[in-house]
């Protein structure tokens, strides 16, 4: 008798995120909308594509963001709490934006370190 082969009912592709992200103030402050719009940056990288990628609007709307003020407002807080950079607006062109995911969430709800003043004697 043969083996039965084990047919496997995991998709194919995933999206990592590091548990770091995961389990960081920057991660656990985002919104819904927020997190569903990295999820579609993430898909939209490749590896060789990491400081550009290209998502349009209409991206985010297939997959289930249907208002444009709430990607507005979504990109604004991946932005602030330094999970992404927006290389290129695309606007009035009707180009799409280019964005770039960032490490820059590491520092995000840490106090800046005091400057030392120095003052002449």
């Amino acid at each position: 008798m043969s083996r039965r082969k084990y047919k496997s009912t995991m998709p194919k592709s995933f999206l990592w995120i590091d548990r770091e992200l995961f389990s960081s103030l920057a991660w656990t402050s985002l919104s819904f909308s927020a997190r569903c719009i990295y999820m579609c940056l993430k898909n939209a990288q490749t590896g060789t594509n990491d400081k550009e990628l290209v998502v349009s609007y209409s991206c985010f709307q297939k997959n289930g963001i249907k208002s444009n003020s709430t990607i507005s407002k979504g990109i604004k807080e991946l932005k602030d709490r330094g999970l992404i950079d927006v290389k290129r607006s695309g606007g009035l062109f009707q180009k799409p934006n280019i964005y770039a995911l960032t490490e820059r969430w590491k520092g995000y709800g840490r106090p800046l370190p005091a400057l030392k003043l120095h003052r002449k004697k």
